[in-house]
């Protein structure tokens, strides 16, 4: 499953479904519970921080999440069910009032794991799988299931530090260091105009058609924000995929 980077969140449409995202948890708040109309609801917020980038996660209708977590790396991921993915989108927090900010909503169907263990999710692990959410997002929990009281930070054993080889002192001149990092620097330069150009011309698309209603929300002109955030996540994706000079 595609681990969305944090920047790229920001480019995404409201309501879209992010497959999967990894951070730390560089802050977690107690939960807020209550009843309405519909019933009964919980919310409990934190903000994950990864690619040079912090953002808000609503954790909605889930069972409360441990505060041990903070400083912890998380990944945070979508049930993939017979009507497909769920559990993770984009949305836009209108909160505090006359502002709009970009922030992931956790529904109780996705599972949030620690690197090597499950430090949170919609059921309790049974021993042959981990049981990921409802069988239908957002709805309430199976009579046969419990959700567990507080979910609970599985701790990975400490691993043993690879043995490091011996270094080799470099046997080329100063001048002839220096003309390499220079061109290295240039590669890498050229290499970022080139992903400067295709996020430019996906943001003249972007500009062009803002005016345009999709699916009943009016698309916004690409911001400054935005942009630099696009070419983070291009730049990264190029690198994954081996798509960069050096």
């Amino acid at each position: 499953m595609r681990v969305v980077p944090l920047p790229e969140i920001a480019v995404l449409t409201a309501g879209e479904v992010i497959p999967s995202v990894r951070g730390i948890v560089t802050d977690i708040y107690d939960q807020n519970s209550g009843t309405n109309a519909t019933g009964a609801w919980s919310i409990q917020n934190m903000f994950l921080e990864g690619q040079g980038q912090r953002i808000k996660v609503k954790l909605l209708n889930r069972a409360p999440m441990d505060k041990d977590i903070k400083g912890q790396a998380v990944l945070i991921y979508c049930k993939d069910g017979a009507k497909g993915l769920s559990g993770v989108y984009a949305e836009d927090d209108e909160y505090p009032k006359g502002t709009v900010n970009r922030i992931l909503k956790v529904t109780p169907s996705a599972t949030i794991e620690s690197a090597d263990g499950e430090v949170g999710a919609g059921h309790v692990r049974t021993p042959a799988a981990l049981v990921r959410g409802t069988t239908e997002d957002d709805a309430p929990f199976p009579d046969d299931e419990v959700p567990p009281p507080k979910a609970t930070l599985v701790r990975p054993a400490p691993k043993a530090k690879p043995t490091k080889p011996p270094v080799t002192p470099p046997t080329h001149t100063a001048e002839g260091h220096g003309e390499a990092v220079r061109k290295a620097a240039h590669e890498i330069a050229q290499d970022y105009y080139r992903v400067m150009d295709v996020v430019d011309e996906l943001r003249t698309a972007w500009d062009d058609k803002h005016s345009e209603r999709q699916g009943g929300r009016v698309r916004r002109p690409m911001t400054a924000e935005h942009f630099q955030a696009a070419c983070a996540s291009v730049w990264i994706r190029m690198g994954q995929i081996g798509g960069l000079s050096r």
